[in-house]
Formats: structure tokens, sequence, C-alpha cells
């Protein structure tokens, strides 16, 4: 499965958390979540695609990948 970040197109808000949920820990949940989910047989998920806003969404994201 292919999971790609993007990255929104609002360069003026900050999202320090996800309703509440640092983002960090919100981000590794969000992508273990839908891996897991792909890896269930019978899924169908082929790729996941998270859409980011703000530059520290996108890195918290993106440090997932790399672990």
């Amino acid at each position: 499965m292919e999971i790609t970040f993007i990255q929104g197109d609002i360069t003026e808000q900050r999202v320090d958390a996800v309703v509440g949920w640092p983002l960090d820990d919100a981000a590794r949940i969000a992508v273990r979540a839908v891996g897991d989910a792909a890896l269930e047989s019978g899924s169908g998920v082929e790729e996941a695609r998270f859409v980011l806003f703000g530059v520290e969404a996108y890195q918290a994201f993106d440090s997932v990948r790399l672990e």
C-alpha cells in the first residue's frame, strides 16, 4: 500500500493538535490505523492520502514514514 502525504495550501494556519491530541502522536496513530486496515484480507486498500495543513502537520506525518 502506498501512503502519500500532501501539504495543503493554508500557510497561516498552525495545527499543534488534532482535536486536542498531540500532533506527533495523532500522526503515528493515524498512519498505523490505515496501514493495519490495508493489511486486513480483502480490504482492497491500495493507496491512502493524508492532506495536511501547515508545515508542522506535514513534518509530523512525514516523520512517521521514517519510523
